[in-house]
């Protein structure tokens, strides 16, 4: 499994997971697969 953190949930780091979660969808991969974690502060 894949997992990809982005840490703070400010304008970028809503921008870095949205952009993850979208490139995750465009490659075909499984949404189980690959999990992507946002922590803000």
């Amino acid at each position: 499994m894949a997992r990809i953190l982005v840490l703070g949930a400010a304008f970028a780091g809503l921008w870095a997971a949205l952009g993850a979660a979208r490139t995750r969808d465009e490659i075909g991969a499984r949404v189980p697969d690959t999990e992507i974690l946002l922590i803000g502060t």
